[in-house]
């Protein structure tokens, strides 16, 4: 986009070019704010600008939710909020793009 790092920081209502600089250099990670300005700005998902954080916190949630359904299926079905907890977890395998059961 031929801009600057002040202009971009000044896009993104950072103090200063420096700190585009440490987001470049993946010495310091964006805030959510940050993050969604960046992609309005360059007009790209977010997933896609930071295409590599992204995967890690896929992958460290789809870990997570698997995790979970297994504690869940050892839990006592006979109790109600266990049968709600295993119906959300299910629901999450089985919606989500990313997750196959296994």
């Amino acid at each position: 986009m031929n801009l600057s790092q002040d202009e971009l920081a000044y896009l993104l209502a950072c103090r200063a070019g420096a700190k585009i600089s440490r987001y470049e250099h993946f010495h310091h990670e964006p805030s959510l704010r940050t993050a969604m300005a960046c992609s309005i700005v360059f007009q790209v998902p977010v997933e896609e600008i930071f295409a590599g954080l992204s995967a890690e916190i896929e992958q460290n949630t789809i870990e997570r939710i698997r995790l979970l359904a297994r504690k869940v299926n050892l839990s006592d079905p006979a109790r109600v909020s266990d049968i709600r907890r295993k119906t959300l977890v299910v629901g999450l395998l089985e919606n989500h793009p990313s997750l196959k059961r296994k």
